[in-house]
């Protein structure tokens, strides 16, 4: 019988073998870590010839579509230059006897018609605002009311479906949001 001579690598290469496989799992890892946090999940928003708004993860053909993004939340956001008014400086005020400017010229300003307009621009405002709301209200309870099952994601990003009690309260505020933003009729 012929013996067979088994020929061994050297230790060094074992290391090196055992090096490799772990650089070679580490970028894999690095790799999956990555590319996870570049594919999150996209989402459209669209209103179809019902009315209704739908979300898919794929753009329809045929619609406008709104793209929404994790850091963009559904609903209404105000400008920023109409979230705060700025105040106005008032006229300088003037002493009995002297004149302004305005007053000089008999070009005196009505301070009532002046925020008359200013409350007219502000309740125009509010009015989109509120029928934005109202519309947003109803969707929200149709939605609430024709799926048995519905899935959120949580802050951390994880996903999970409404308890009973949990849509009990969301169509509760829905209903709360109509009452206060849409108009009878």
């Amino acid at each position: 019988m012929s013996e067979q001579v088994l020929k061994r690598r050297p230790q060094s290469a074992h290391i090196l073998n055992g090096r490799r496989n772990t650089a070679t799992l580490i970028m894999s890892l690095l790799w999956v870590l990555a590319s996870a946090a570049l594919a999150e999940t996209e989402y459209y928003t669209w209103i179809d010839e019902n009315g209704v708004t739908n979300y898919s993860e794929r753009s329809p053909k045929g619609y406008d579509v709104e793209h929404v993004q994790p850091t963009h939340r559904f609903g209404r956001r105000l400008p920023e230059s109409s979230a705060a008014p700025q105040p106005q400086a008032f006229p300088e005020q003037t002493l009995p006897g002297q004149t302004t400017a305005a007053s000089a010229g008999g070009q005196e300003i009505d301070p009532d018609a002046a925020a008359a307009d200013e409350r007219a621009a502000i309740q125009a405002e509010l009015d989109k605002i509120k029928a934005d709301n109202c519309r947003i209200g109803k969707q929200n309870l149709a939605r609430l009311e024709s799926y048995s099952r519905i899935k959120i994601r949580e802050a951390n990003g994880e996903e999970r479906f409404l308890t009973d009690d949990e849509k009990q309260q969301r169509n509760d505020e829905a209903r709360a949001l109509i009452r206060d933003n849409c108009k009878p009729g």
